[in-house]
């Protein structure tokens, strides 16, 4: 069984932090984690076995909680300390030209940096608003000739307003389908889950949240503010999750202290 923990802390990180067994197997449920008790107690398991959660008491009045360590291993997804990420005004262009015999080298490296949502302003002439060296340092196994690779920093390029760089490197109009799927999704989700009747449906809710809100900045390269193209909803993505996780907590909160879900 394929077990995504990073799921399972998330709901727990961002829902009570505290739940009983049955609330737990409802929980994995929703999340496609389990389809039985029995399986929910092997997860449980292997997740106290790697200290991400512990129990208090037992049988029916014993309580599941989230470690400090649990903590930690949720992975936050801040949007927003990117876009305050400020620019400086120069850009950082990286061109790199590896001959025929080294084409998987230079497949890798053209992945690694869409991977990253660096901006292919042109064939193999990439642009980023930040400092590239500690990627490229990341990326390339040991020092490169300016024959095959070589990136400099420049105030401005001929011709080219900062809005047409972007236009070109980057793929807004995508990014903004993007982020309309997600806000056209997230007040059918409110809705359901205001009206969720377990937490089974809360979790499952949450689960489709959590996926849309991933696409929703699958290819957005987070430019900092003074790069956002007209029209940029990123915010709007980001205040429409935040408020939903707050519902998340207070329905889950609601559900775990009615007496039907114990």
């Amino acid at each position: 069984m394929k077990v995504d923990f990073d799921e399972i802390l998330d709901f727990f990180f961002w829902g009570l932090e505290v739940f009983t067994r049955r609330d737990c197997g409802l929980i994995l449920v929703g999340l496609r984690q389990c389809q039985s008790q029995q399986q929910a107690e092997w997860m449980l398991a292997r997740l106290r076995q790697r200290r991400l959660i512990r129990s208090e008491g037992r049988g029916r009045s014993a309580r599941i909680l989230l470690t400090a360590e649990g903590a930690t291993k949720v992975q936050h997804f801040d949007p927003v300390s990117q876009w305050n990420k400020p620019w400086d005004g120069k850009w950082r262009l990286l061109a790199y030209d590896l001959p025929e015999q080294r084409r998987a080298e230079r497949s890798a490296l053209s992945h690694a940096l869409r991977q990253r949502k660096i901006g292919l302003l042109q064939w193999s002439l990439w642009v980023w608003p930040h400092d590239l060296e500690p990627i490229l340092s990341e990326l390339l196994p040991g020092e490169v000739g300016p024959r095959s690779l070589c990136g400099f920093v420049c105030d401005r390029l001929y011709l080219c307003e900062k809005e047409a760089v972007v236009a070109a490197a980057w793929d807004f109009h995508g990014v903004d389908q993007a982020h309309q799927r997600h806000l056209d999704a997230a007040p059918r989700l409110i809705v359901s889950l205001k009206s969720a009747k377990d937490l089974r449906q809360v979790s499952a809710l949450a689960r489709l949240e959590r996926e849309a809100y991933s696409k929703a900045f699958a290819d957005d390269p987070l430019l900092p503010r003074a790069l956002w193209p007209a029209g940029y909803r990123g915010t709007a993505v980001f205040d429409t999750h935040v408020r939903f996780r707050s519902l998340l907590q207070a329905r889950a909160r609601e559900l775990a202290a009615a007496p039907m879900s114990r």
